[in-house]
């Protein structure tokens, strides 16, 4: 960071501030701190420290990584790709094409995150701030169906057949039931719904079926 935009920030911080008391599920990365690290012999760096807007359930089942900015000119990234690789607004598009559901979301859902992100954008835009993207993150969690057990009578010798796989999961909730549960709340109407406006600006993380998305604006 340079010495300019440590100043920008530092300007704009308590309107920044503001704008989170304001708009509680807002999409901006926070920040927690800017330090200034002095060294002797080189010219003092400022590093500016952000939440963690990414914190996958599981890293092994990370689908995607897209750093979008909503415009095709240089947007793409080349060559050998891994489900870590940070990808651009162009290979989002072919991915899009390759999985229709992708991205699909219910219709309160897709209300929300507009919402929040037209919001957020009218503040970076009063900042005269451009230079953003949406950075979006696609896990997806492996529903893996309860076992069933073999329950035998009192004197009765247990079958000694080897245990499959799914006997060594847990029977009453399964990966992807625990982690909807924690990102999820039953409406007034007992309808459950994914809360998005307190969990965005927690976790920055919602789910819509058995797929989870990270979703967070940053500078």
């Amino acid at each position: 960071m340079t010495n300019g935009e440590l100043k920008l920030m530092l300007n704009m911080l308590p309107r920044l501030a503001n704008h989170h008391q304001t708009v509680k599920q807002s999409l901006l990365a926070k920040i927690f701190g800017a330090f200034t690290v002095c060294m002797s012999k080189t010219a003092p760096v400022h590093i500016v420290l952000m939440e963690n807007t990414m914190r996958l359930k599981r890293p092994s089942s990370l689908n995607y990584i897209f750093d979008l900015k909503g415009s095709f000119i240089n947007r793409k990234t080349k060559g050998a790709t891994t489900a870590s690789t940070t990808l651009k607004d162009v290979n989002f598009l072919m991915a899009a094409k390759m999985n229709e559901d992708l991205t699909k979301q219910t219709a309160v859902n897709r209300v929300k995150l507009r919402d929040v992100i037209r919001r957020d954008v009218a503040f970076l835009r009063s900042e005269g701030l451009m230079d953003y993207s949406l950075l979006l993150g696609i896990e997806t969690l492996e529903v893996r169906p309860p076992s069933t057990r073999h329950v035998h009578s009192i004197g009765e010798e247990a079958p000694k057949t080897a245990s499959k796989p799914s006997d060594q999961l847990l029977n009453d909730n399964t990966q992807i039931n625990a982690t909807l549960d924690s990102v999820s709340q039953v409406d007034a109407d007992g309808e459950r719904r994914t809360n998005i406006g307190k969990l965005m600006s927690q976790s920055h993380c919602f789910a819509n079926g058995k797929r989870l998305y990270h979703i967070a604006i940053i500078d």
